[in-house]
């Protein structure tokens, strides 16, 4: 598969046609939840109390880590079944994605010293994220990255406020961008289908 590169706007890079095989791991991501050997977590803003108030809250997504080898304790059991293919996954992830971010570093002149592990969003119907941006106190970041696996589903457009730029996320498109407060977006609500995304940070 071809990979187009497209300048959306100042700083912010798209990638279309990146690692095809993304919804061949994620199905095993999801039968290993389904087997009960790993496990959605739930990302809100604040806590709860049930599923409807959840969804008056800022953030609703639920995620799933997937760290490369190497920032995992070494008293985990890294041989694990699930763990196995977590690391396969994102070790792919990282081989296939780091040609795009060294294109992108080296345009900018940025230097990056570290990685912060994929995490595996998962929007079902009503998630959504609001207006905020990826760099802030508790998270010293550089360089965002925001990768689409698939684009059945309505809605979870990401929408970058200070360019007044709405991205309708496509199949296999990888999407680079600063971290810092220019570059706030928000995510716009699911109506229907599963919207899986994998972001990243780099520092």
């Amino acid at each position: 598969m071809t990979v187009n590169k497209e300048k959306l706007a100042p700083g912010i890079y798209s990638y279309s046609g990146v690692f095809p095989e993304s919804l061949e791991y994620i199905s095993k991501i999801e039968e290993l939840v389904n087997l009960k050997k790993i496990a959605w977590v739930p990302s809100f803003n604040k806590k709860h109390t049930s599923e409807e108030d959840a969804k008056k809250f800022f953030r609703q997504v639920e995620t799933i880590g997937l760290p490369l080898e190497f920032q995992v304790p070494d008293n985990v059991d890294k041989k694990s079944e699930s763990n196995s293919v977590v690391f396969e996954f994102s070790k792919l992830l990282k081989d296939s994605f780091d040609i795009y971010l060294k294109e992108y570093v080296n345009e900018y002149g940025i230097s990056l010293s570290e990685q912060e592990p994929f995490g595996l969003l998962k929007y079902g119907n009503g998630s959504k994220f609001g207006k905020h941006i990826d760099n802030g106190m508790m998270f010293n970041r550089t360089v965002s990255l925001v990768y689409y696996a698939n684009d059945d589903y309505v809605g979870g457009e990401i929408y970058f406020d200070q360019f007044d730029l709405k991205i309708v996320p496509q199949k296999n498109q990888l999407l680079l961008f600063p971290s810092n407060y220019i570059y706030s977006h928000s995510i716009s609500e699911v109506s229907s289908g599963i919207r899986y995304a994998i972001v990243s940070f780099y520092k």
